[in-house]
């Protein structure tokens, strides 16, 4: 919050570019779970990334193809944009 309310621009469009693909993730996660599906990898424990949720609730859960199209490009370019400015900080 602080990033996005704070008088400099540094940091801003990646701040709400990684929320929303986190938002975006956390819906993903949360239509699998209404249908009992289980977003935790068996191997590693950890839970399951963007692409594979997209994927479960594209093939399984009859989610609009249309919808997620747009809604997939949107976050692909918005994680793009965040990871490019992110390593642009870091460098």
């Amino acid at each position: 919050m602080a990033t996005f309310n704070s008088y400099d621009e540094d940091g801003r469009v990646t701040s709400v570019l990684l929320h929303l693909q986190h938002a975006a993730e956390m819906l993903l996660k949360a239509v699998l779970c209404q249908h009992k599906v289980n977003v935790f990898d068996k191997e590693t424990g950890k839970s399951l990334g963007f692409e594979k949720c997209l994927g479960l609730c594209r093939a399984n859960h009859a989610l609009g193809s249309g919808l997620i199209d747009q809604s997939q490009k949107i976050t692909v370019a918005a994680r793009a944009m965040a990871e490019r400015k992110t390593i642009g900080h870091l460098s």
